[in-house]
Order: structure tokens, then sequence, then C-alpha cells
């Protein structure tokens, strides 16, 4: 419904921090617009792994109407300027330093949204919270999966780094029926939620590690690419990270004259989420699901 409106996020800045981004998939080609290896300074962002290009797609992937049968999918920020931060290697794993030298990239660049579908537990360490402290305070909104580490019934404090952080919003997973995904973490840093099992996005080529495998084909241009089901909260924070673009494209103010909007960015998310488990907010949903039409067309002052 949000994509009725002419707001798709055009020129938004979205880093997805994580393995790379496929920017030669169709579906993200046109959004891609660079990228920094970490990982290997001398290689380039592209994505072995296949997680990265799953969250890019989420975010990012554009409304170009080429997709046939089980082909093709569309972002929630379709029209987003996307960039591909790699600092997790062909296996999925990472150094916080690498992560640090990518929010300290993000923020010489100009970066408007950060997407950290990673965590670390326990604490990496003051330096790697002062990365995040110095994007927030510079303006940036960012946003990180709150962890797998939760327990059906929903107890306990287990969100990771950087999630648990003040200056990150941290995302937690629904089912397809809204209900928390069993295997959320909780706790109080948790803010927002968003869907995040069984979630098709694109993928980085024809192989998974995990199943259902990929499905591959070409498109109506004859350009091939490959699609999968993920599920985590990995998966959930993209969905809020695309609604953040979709806020800041719509123009929402500085209301409180602070020379920055990302503490209007985040209070739009948390007031048009809708509400989930106990009222108000509360450890498993935070603030409830996000709700990208509601936050983007409503993207004006907030009081």
């Amino acid at each position: 419904v949000v994509h009725e409106t002419p707001n798709q996020g055009a020129g938004v800045t979205i880093a997805i921090i994580d393995s790379g981004v496929n920017y030669d998939h169709p579906d993200l080609d046109d959004s891609y617009v660079d990228g920094k290896n970490f990982v290997e300074p001398d290689g380039d962002p592209g994505d072995v792994y296949g997680h990265g290009t799953h969250v890019a797609g989420t975010a990012c992937a554009e409304d170009n109407d080429n997709g046939t049968g089980d082909l093709g999918v569309v972002g929630v920020a379709p029209s987003c300027a996307l960039y591909a931060l790699r600092v997790l290697d062909d296996n999925g794993y990472g150094y916080a330093s690498d992560t640090i030298a990518a929010m300290e990239w993000a923020g010489d660049n100009g970066i408007q949204v950060a997407n950290l579908s990673l965590g670390w537990d326990p604490d990496p360490g003051t330096a790697f919270k002062a990365a995040f402290d110095n994007a927030w305070n510079a303006g940036m909104v960012i946003v990180a999966a709150a962890g797998n580490s939760g327990n059906p019934p929903g107890k306990g404090t287990n969100v990771t780094h950087p999630a648990k952080y003040e200056s990150v919003i941290a995302v937690a997973a629904t089912d397809t029926s809204d209900a928390r995904a069993s295997f959320s973490s909780t706790g109080d840093e948790v803010e927002l939620a968003a869907p995040g099992a069984a979630v098709y996005s694109t993928w980085n080529d024809d192989t998974g590690y995990y199943d259902p495998q990929p499905v591959c084909g070409s498109d109506a241009n004859g350009e091939s690419g490959c699609y999968k089901y993920g599920s985590g909260t990995s998966m959930a924070s993209p969905h809020v990270a695309g609604t953040a673009a979709l806020v800041i494209a719509g123009g929402i103010a500085d209301a409180n004259d602070n020379g920055r909007i990302n503490d209007e960015v985040r209070l739009r998310l948390q007031e048009t989420a809708d509400d989930l488990g106990a009222a108000g907010w509360d450890p498993q949903y935070g603030y409830g699901l996000v709700d990208a039409d509601e936050a983007a067309v409503s993207a004006g002052p907030v009081t």
C-alpha cells in the first residue's frame, strides 16, 4: 500500500553492513551506488555468503515489475541509494574492528540509515559502542537485529550488541501471524518488531546454507537472479531500515532544532507502530510492528 504513494525512499542512503551485496542482481543493480570491503581491503563488496544480499533486498529491492512466477521482490524503500559495507566473511563471521571501521566510513560518507543484521554477545567493548554513539550523535539512523537468542516463552534479557545500545534501534521478529517468532531475542532494549519468519528476498547465487534452497531464473528482461526464504531478526531489521528511509524521504522536520532528524525519525517509527502483545511497550515487541504505510505518509513534524 505504501508504494501507491510517490514515496519510495528515493535517494535516501542506506548502508547494509553485512556480508556484502550482489550488486549485479537485477533487483538491486540500479539502486546500488557504492561500497567497501573491510574484510579484504583490496576486494570489492560483493557477497559470497548470501546474507547481505537477502537483507538488502528487503530494504531496497527495486520496484521494476520485471519478475515472473517465483522471481522478483520489492523492498520497503525500492528507490533507496544502496551501499554495501562488507564486514562478514564468506562464512558469515566477522571482527568487531571491521564493523567499527564500517560505521566510521558510513559517517564520513553521509550515510543516512545503517542496517546491521548481525550481533555480538558479550559486548565487544567501549570502542565498538563509541562507533555507534558517535554515528547517532552525528545524525545517522541505526537499525540492528535484536538477535536470535530468545526462548519460546519470551522471557529474559538476551538482546545482542549493537542492538543493545541506546543509540541503536533494536528490532525483534514476528512470524506470519504477527506473533513473536520463538527465536526472537527479548529485553528492555527491544524497540520495534518486523516480519522475520519465512521472508522472501534476493539471494546471491543458486546455493543456500540452509533449506529451502534458492529459486533462480531469468526475469522479463533476460537478467538472471536468485531468491530465497530466510528467517531471523536479521530479516526483520531491514524492514525497519527501509521504513526509516521512507520517513526521511517524506520530509520529516527537525522539530526540536538540534540539527538532525534521526531522533524525529525514531519517534515517528515508535508512534506509528501497530501495538502487539501487552498494551504499550513490552520486551517482546517493543512499541509494536513497524507500519511503513502510516510512518511514511505521516512524515510531518513530530510534536
